[in-house]
């Protein structure tokens, strides 16, 4: 049998279904977490879309949904518009899994080539005509409209002043509180991954805490801590400001002026993180996002990686291929909030077999996923761990990958008595 030539109707029927694949798909996750129509409003116009009902129920959450909405009225709107255009959800088949800017992206790209298809027929119609004037005022009108990129639309010069204006307010990055850290990483930078990993007991959370508290002072800031409860969270908190062990106030071990003067620094506490949310428990990624999308953070960490719960089209996946859609989705809200996202966690045992215990890019769990997602890897060591050093103790930051400029070791010194990290005069530049 001779080989088949795919023939130009068979290419634009696959062309087709994938379009439609792609919106339904696009319609059934936004049905399932509408808090991403919050965020993707202002991407597509009804006219992006193939499918005619998919046109007209996008149509109506423009025209219904705001940005300041709860997920609940979202869901509302969501409800209604699908009841509207009559569509109902379907088994995601388009390959794109949950990756919501990945769908929007892909459907802007597909109605960009359905219309580069027309503009070619026509630009055929008038070569055959001898139309050199049609020929050459199509040609540039189909220059000057640029590409399909939902984020740029022909228009760089946008993107200009939004990078000036962030420089004047100095809103390109979100300060760590550690002077030496921010000078060597540039704080956290917003619309990237930033992943700290470390062994247990290293210091990750602390130092977390610490990022997170000083962030809270003047940006929008999301802890999600699926390992302590907002709880022990500010009960360790309180501990640190007031020198008195929350274990000793639970077991009855202080005095009154002791306990009241831990209760005040709990209340002082509240007060001064007026601008952080805590949301512990299990979570998915896409509940991470909605989470963050609902309070419009500045800033997201999440305390840890391997505590980020597989959500039902994921809990088959293997381990390796979780964690890369996990870091894919959180570097995806990176972009899409214009956020800094702060990710911890946790290392492989394959450190502790080695006489130098510093850690290296493989000793992440996974590693090569999680390595090409994050935009920044830093390494958090302290030799105390292992020496059994008490009191006050230097802590190495080893960043090892680093997307906008070298890779730096930072010295910092931690105080395990507060949980408490501080400045010390001491950078080393890598590359």
């Amino acid at each position: 049998m001779g080989r088949h030539t795919t023939t130009e109707d068979e290419l634009l029927d696959g062309f087709l279904r994938r379009r439609e694949a792609v919106e339904y798909d696009f319609a059934s996750l936004v049905y399932l977490y509408p808090l991403y129509a919050v965020q993707v409003a202002a991407w597509l116009s009804p006219q992006s879309f193939y499918v005619q009902r998919l046109a007209t129920f996008w149509d109506y959450v423009l025209c219904n949904v705001q940005p300041t909405m709860s997920e609940d009225e979202a869901f509302g709107v969501i409800t209604q518009a699908m009841s509207v255009a009559d569509v109902g959800q379907h088994e995601l088949q388009s390959g794109y899994g949950k990756s919501i800017e990945g769908l929007a992206r892909e459907i802007a790209r597909l109605g960009w080539i359905a219309s580069v298809y027309q503009e070619a027929g026509e630009l055929v119609k008038e070569a055959f005509r001898f139309d050199d004037a049609a020929m050459r005022a199509r040609i540039s009108r189909w220059l000057q409209r640029g590409g399909w990129d939902i984020k740029n639309n022909g228009e760089l010069a946008g993107i200009t002043d939004l990078v000036e204006t962030q420089l004047e307010h100095g809103d390109l990055m979100i300060s760590t509180g550690l002077r030496k850290l921010d000078d060597a990483l540039g704080g956290m930078p917003r619309q990237e991954l930033t992943i700290l990993a470390g062994r247990p007991g290293m210091g990750k959370t602390s130092l977390a805490w610490q990022i997170v508290k000083h962030a809270a002072r003047t940006y929008r800031t999301v802890f999600i801590s699926l390992e302590m409860s907002r709880a022990s969270l500010m009960t360790r908190e309180a501990s640190s400001r007031s020198g008195i062990l929350w274990r000793d106030v639970r077991a009855g071990r202080v005095d009154d002026t002791q306990r009241t003067r831990f209760l005040n620094a709990m209340r002082l506490a509240e007060r001064d993180l007026g601008m952080l949310r805590i949301f512990d428990g299990n979570y998915t990624s896409a509940q991470i996002w909605q989470a963050a999308s609902s309070t419009g953070a500045d800033l997201v960490v999440i305390d840890h990686l391997g505590r980020i719960s597989a959500d039902k089209q994921e809990e088959y996946l293997e381990e390796r291929h979780l964690l890369g859609r996990i870091t894919a989705t959180m570097q995806d809200m990176a972009k899409a909030m214009n956020c800094a996202v702060l990710l911890l966690a946790q290392l492989n045992r394959n450190v502790e077999n080695r006489q130098d215990k510093r850690p290296v890019l493989s000793d992440l769990r996974e590693s090569g996923k999680i390595e090409e997602n994050a935009d920044n890897v830093l390494f958090i060591y302290r030799e105390g761990y292992y020496t059994g050093a008490i009191g006050k103790q230097p802590v190495e930051i080893l960043a090892k990958k680093v997307r906008n400029g070298p890779t730096f070791e930072c010295r910092i010194t931690f105080d395990p008595a507060k949980f408490e990290f501080s400045d010390e005069e001491y950078v080393t530049w890598m590359d």
